[in-house]
């Protein structure tokens, strides 16, 4: 179970291809700090954190985040189970953080 920001951006980048990561820095122009996540493995990622202590994580976004920090924060927003008024407050706080049309 995944508890905290450092034990997430380490599974992340455990999840990490270098060779996708150079196809997906060529799609995404301007995005500096990506890995190279599929986005099946990270949505499955999403929903594993989805059941545990999502509401701590988006409550610390990730300091200099990769871009795949940033879309599993979107995808727990849309997953997690939470009352529609949160859901609309944590998309609120979320989309400042967008970057990119990833």
């Amino acid at each position: 179970m995944i508890e905290s920001r450092r034990q997430l951006r380490e599974r992340i980048e455990a999840l990490a291809e270098p060779e996708f990561q150079k196809f997906s820095a060529s799609l995404i122009p301007g995005v500096n700090r990506l890995l190279g996540v599929r986005l099946p493995v990270l949505r499955n990622l999403a929903r594993e954190v989805a059941g545990g202590n999502w509401r701590e994580l988006l409550e610390n976004p990730a300091v200099d985040p990769y871009a795949e920090e940033v879309m599993l924060d979107g995808m727990l927003i849309a997953l997690a189970r939470m009352e529609p008024e949160e859901r609309l407050e944590q998309a609120a706080r979320f989309v400042p953080r967008m970057d990119n049309w990833a």
